[in-house]
């Protein structure tokens, strides 16, 4: 019998447990009933952990014709279990079936033994090159003198177990996303560029193929747009007051220029950066993801009255979020975003840090230009048109109404 046939009465299911990380075992199962959602329940070691719907979108699954709609995905997690450690004891079941015995699936075992006999390629040895200088990857794996056995669980252990990528603009809520997917055991890194997170400009599109190609999945990026000048706002004040701490380029906080700067020479320094575009990470990191994937910005998705928005590629799920939209919902987003109640986590928020008064007293009294706000929004037109229905015009009046003044650059 061919997988997705039934014989008489009988059911016939399809699927394959294709993800299992420390707190996470995800998978895949269809029905010869194509209109039927399975339910699939999880044991260890011949114990129930639960059982949840097959229903989370799978466009791998329906891109080969194994499904109608793709939505056949199932995911559980628990932040007491180490799945990793106790994979033999791991058995998904739909309806009393056990996933590894259902025709066309492939053991994980025998998976992980063929990845492991591959040769690696020349973006993954010049990957791995580049991060034998570093004493820690990604996600805390030592790779200084590594050979090939060191360098597959590096690039398994970095790569090819994410379960996000979040790839945003500085002061987007990267941190807060990522902090609360690793607190919820889903495993994320973020950037703002990729040599963040050693790998090169460009290499966006090649790392989601690789990617699709080791794991089935494809490559779960997300990314979020904030309105401009309250980036900018943001990151300047993370630029001179909390970096420099961080890097330890200075004692302590009376030693940072937010610190020994009045408000209004602040103002002033601010202003004149923005209007040189020399602020810290000036750039906007969707228009990076859009160069390198040589998509127009207009051709990707976003729906003001969503939660989040997707645009589907070949190798990888582009997710989009507005700033201010996504903090009126942060938990339900996420929850949504991943099939799953998470906890939140808020991290690296301008608000809860010691220049905090400081920050309020700057935005209250700021005066921009007109010019400069008009120079900004000229700049970043197209992202401010994908994210704002009402247009560029009336987000731009509504940043002079706020923030303009009558000054001029001298």
């Amino acid at each position: 019998m061919n997988p997705g046939e039934s014989d008489g009465d009988q059911t016939v299911f399809t699927g394959y447990i294709d993800h299992i990380t420390q707190n996470h075992v995800a998978g895949w199962v269809t029905s010869s009933e194509s209109s039927k959602v399975c339910r699939v329940t999880l044991y260890l070691d011949g114990r129930s952990l639960g059982s949840c719907l097959a229903d989370l979108l799978r466009l791998d699954v329906q891109k080969e014709g194994l499904h109608p709609t793709g939505r056949c995905g199932f995911q559980f997690m628990s932040e007491h279990q180490d799945f990793v450690g106790n994979i033999s004891k791991i058995d998904v079941q739909c309806e009393g079936v056990s996933l590894e015995r259902i025709q066309g699936v492939k053991p994980i075992a025998v998976a992980k033994e063929k990845q492991g006999r591959r040769k690696l390629t020349s973006f993954e040895k010049r990957y791995v090159k580049e991060r034998r200088a570093k004493t820690r990857g990604l996600m805390g794996v030592t790779c200084s003198g590594v050979g090939k056995s060191q360098a597959q669980r590096v690039l398994q252990d970095e790569w090819y177990s994410l379960d996000y990528l979040i790839y945003s603009s500085h002061k987007t809520g990267t941190q807060t996303i990522n902090h609360s997917l690793n607190l919820n055991g889903l495993k994320s890194v973020s950037c703002h560029y990729l040599p963040h997170i050693h790998l090169r400009e460009g290499d966006l599109g090649t790392f989601a193929e690789h990617y699709f190609r080791e794991t089935g999945r494809k490559l779960q990026l997300i990314s979020v747009f904030r309105e401009p000048v309250e980036r900018h706002i943001s990151s300047f004040f993370q630029a001179y007051g909390s970096r420099p701490l961080r890097l330890k380029e200075v004692r302590d906080q009376r030693d940072t220029l937010i610190f020994q700067y009045e408000v209004e020479e602040l103002r002033q320094k601010f202003i004149h950066e923005l209007k040189q575009e020399t602020l810290f990470c000036y750039r906007e990191s969707l228009h990076d993801i859009c160069s390198q994937l040589n998509i127009a910005i207009h051709r990707l998705n976003f729906q003001e009255q969503a939660l989040f928005s997707t645009t589907e590629f070949e190798h990888m799920t582009l997710t989009l979020m507005r700033f201010d939209l996504f903090f009126q919902q942060p938990k339900a987003t996420l929850s949504k975003l991943t099939g799953a109640q998470l906890r939140l986590e808020n991290a690296n928020m301008a608000e809860m840090k010691w220049y905090a008064d400081k920050y309020t007293a700057f935005k209250s009294g700021l005066e921009i230009p007109r010019d400069t706000l008009v120079e900004l929004y000229d700049r970043k037109q197209d992202l401010i048109s994908l994210f704002y229905s009402e247009g560029v015009d009336a987000r731009l009046q509504q940043s002079v109404v706020r923030y303009g003044g009558n000054r001029s650059m001298s």
